[in-house]
């Protein structure tokens, strides 16, 4: 009984205060967390969390959504780059286990170091954006996009958007 509490406690002292959490479609709780500057994973069916998984080490900063199916879309900062990660397939019931897609980085070497990312689902795209140093003016931000047919593979991304003023494609 006290290896249980002592686990719990363990457990409860791991999750950081920015932890997000969101709920799925098949009522299963995901969240991610950092412990220390490792971006953390984990999902809860009923009362217990699953055990952590590690999504990578030194990040900086992360955000997730969550698309029709219990497909879970993370991206996090590390080194100035967007990552991305998603479950090739979905967790239906206890017994299924989260096989991940490799990490993808999805920010362009010329729209780095990045900060403040965003994640969003609109129908059947996902939208990841970030804000970048201007090239011509490094003290002045651009925001920049990044989009994905969620039927498309997690390699799979259009090109990167400048939505700042003046608008330009690519630099």
């Amino acid at each position: 009984m006290l290896s249980i509490i002592l686990a719990a406690i363990i457990s409860i002292s791991q999750v950081s205060v920015d932890t997000i959490e969101l709920k799925g479609t098949h009522n299963i709780d995901y969240r991610i967390f950092t412990n220390k500057s490792t971006l953390c994973f984990q999902y809860k069916i009923n009362k217990n969390w699953s055990a952590l998984k590690v999504i990578d080490e030194k990040v900086s900063e992360y955000t997730m959504t969550i698309t029709s199916g219990d497909y879970v879309h993370i991206v996090w900062c590390k080194d100035g780059r967007v990552y991305y990660k998603t479950n090739a397939l979905p967790i239906l019931n206890k017994k299924d286990t989260i096989r991940w897609e490799c990490n993808v980085a999805i920010s362009p070497y010329f729209c780095e170091p990045t900060s403040n990312i965003s994640i969003d689902s609109k129908g059947e795209y996902l939208n990841v954006t970030w804000s970048a140093p201007a090239k011509d003016d490094p003290a002045t931000q651009e925001i920049w996009r990044r989009a994905r047919w969620l039927e498309n593979t997690p390699l799979d991304w259009e090109m990167p958007e400048c939505l700042s003023e003046p608008h330009s494609k690519l630099r």
